[in-house]
């Protein structure tokens, strides 16, 4: 019981302190500032680095929900690489995804 009671009673003890040797009352606002629109940063990613991130990609593996497998991605690099390193930069620039890319197809392993 007393631990409880005693982080229970933090705040008002915290409250206390405070209005005592005439200092103001703390207000939560106090302990945060405006908000920070622009936390996050993204390098834009270029052509050549897509490029490179398809020529990686491993063959056996499986198709994702749209049943394009990998080999199939290589064979069309050249086509695909513009279009998608203007997809994800206007993407992360904008906070706006496409719904297709917000799709994932898992499929559990058994072990035996």
């Amino acid at each position: 019981m007393f631990f409880n009671s005693y982080f229970s009673t933090v705040r008002e003890r915290l409250l206390q302190q405070s209005t005592s040797n005439n200092k103001p009352k703390i207000s939560p606002s106090v302990f945060y500032d405006k908000p920070v629109m622009d936390s996050m940063f993204c390098w834009p990613v270029d052509s050549e680095e897509i490029r490179q991130l398809i020529y990686n990609l491993k063959i056996p593996k499986s198709p994702g929900y749209d049943n394009i497998g990998a080999s199939l991605i290589k064979e069309t690099v050249e086509g695909l690489v513009r279009p998608r390193a203007y997809i994800y930069n206007i993407s992360v620039e904008t906070g706006i995804f496409p719904e297709n890319l917000k799709i994932a197809k898992v499929i559990p392993t058994y072990k035996r």
